[in-house]
């Protein structure tokens, strides 16, 4: 465990990642028909795994960025439609609140007119 705090150490590891005889060993061991899992050390099998996790996780959040980004551009659009269509619901109450106004104020015109009209004796209507 102290190995791994060393730099020297990972100096070590990354001049091996590095080298092409590394991974023509590597590759040649899991080519290898009569392979077993207990020919590899931790080191073998760990070290060439870190940057392919560290380029799958990179890959991985750059993917969902732009998912996340197209997804928030479509809510966007929606909550805009919807905001669009309150606007207009809004108004078309509006305007359904100003006619009721001028039909209950032609209602009571016309009922006073009636009742004007009714108020008169027979015969006597001007």
């Amino acid at each position: 465990m102290s190995n791994l705090l060393e730099p020297e150490f990972w100096l070590t590891m990354w001049s091996k990642l590095i080298e092409p005889s590394f991974w023509l060993t590597v590759w040649s061991k899991l080519i290898d028909p009569e392979f077993c899992w207990k020919t590899f050390s931790v080191p073998e099998v760990i070290i060439p795994l870190i940057p392919l996790l560290l380029i799958a996780l990179y890959a991985g959040s750059k993917i969902k960025g732009s998912v996340d980004g197209g997804k928030i551009k479509g809510l966007k659009a929606q909550i805009d439609a919807a905001n669009q269509h309150l606007l207009l619901a809004n108004e078309q109450r509006t305007a359904g609140a100003a006619v009721e106004r001028e039909a209950e104020k032609l209602r009571k015109q016309v009922t006073r007119q009636g009742a004007q009209h009714r108020s008169w004796p027979r015969g006597l209507m001007p």
